[in-house]
């Protein structure tokens, strides 16, 4: 065990080491994020969202009205509790204390000795705190972004102009009900669902607004164990790092799967009958 309290300081080459690591843990998942968030969201087609005296895609307008102020609610205090509770984490953890629950035997493990326990629990602390500052962050400027965008189409709806809102903004939409729903099993079919229904287009259409909603989901999880796993290789643990990664990465492509099959269910209830 470590008498020590605190690591040794790191050199120049640690910490550019630990800026490519956060680069490659965290930066890009987030650019890949973003470039799908391109193609299939603001760009990629748009749904019918909003249904003004016909069709039987999306919601009518004062509805989908409050479902929009109610996901950027939600998005505004989920992200603001969840970058509370990171500082909160970062500010309570400290070394000398995970040594003394260790050492008393509050925290222990039959695999690992103590000095790597150590380096473990307080790397994952540190780390995951930092995590969910980013996480909370980005989802208050997703709620005040997807605010602004409302506000827009409030603008456009007063002006009788067109109300079909991107694919994007169903997505979101349904990403929160994911979340809403997370203590079923099948919450991302669910939340796939309800995008792909709001989209109200064809079976295609929803497959990629469900896999949107699946990708929304999985921006602030990415953060949050990226950072952990950057955490984890800067203290030597690689072995944690790659298993915390491929737990990740497997967690993603089901989560995105299951959206995306919730997507094709929805698109093809969110067609007129005559067309299913």
């Amino acid at each position: 065990m470590r008498t020590a309290g605190r690591s040794p300081p790191m050199g120049f080459g640690s910490t550019v080491s630990l800026v490519v690591l956060a680069l490659l843990g965290v930066g890009l998942p987030l650019l890949l994020f973003g470039y799908l968030f391109y193609r299939l969201g603001w760009r990629a087609g748009e749904g019918s969202g909003i249904r003004e005296g016909g069709g039987s895609g999306g919601l009518d307008a004062p509805l989908r009205r409050t479902v929009d102020w109610a996901v950027v609610v939600v998005l505004v205090l989920v992200g603001g509790a969840g970058a509370l509770a990171g500082i909160g984490i970062e500010g309570a953890v400290d070394r000398d204390r995970v040594e003394e629950l260790v050492a008393d035997g509050t925290v222990e493990s039959a695999f690992l000795p103590e000095e790597t326990l150590v380096d473990l629990v307080h790397t994952v602390a540190v780390w995951g705190g930092f995590g969910l500052v980013a996480a909370g962050l980005l989802l208050v400027a997703a709620g005040v972004g997807f605010a602004g965008y409302r506000l827009r189409l409030d603008r456009r709806l007063a002006a009788g102009a067109d109300t079909t809102p991107p694919m994007a903004s169903n997505a979101l939409v349904g990403a929160v009900v994911t979340v809403a729903a997370s203590l079923l099993v099948l919450s991302p079919v669910i939340g796939g669902a309800v995008a792909g229904y709001l989209q109200g287009e064809a079976p295609q259409a929803g497959i990629r607004a469900g896999a949107l909603a699946g990708l929304f989901v999985a921006v602030p999880v990415v953060l949050v164990v990226g950072s952990v796993a950057v955490g984890l290789f800067a203290a030597g643990l690689v072995g944690s790092g790659l298993s915390l990664l491929a737990g990740l990465l497997s967690g993603l492509v089901v989560e995105l799967a299951l959206s995306a099959i919730g997507g094709f269910a929805g698109g093809y209830l969110g067609r007129p009958p005559d067309d299913r």
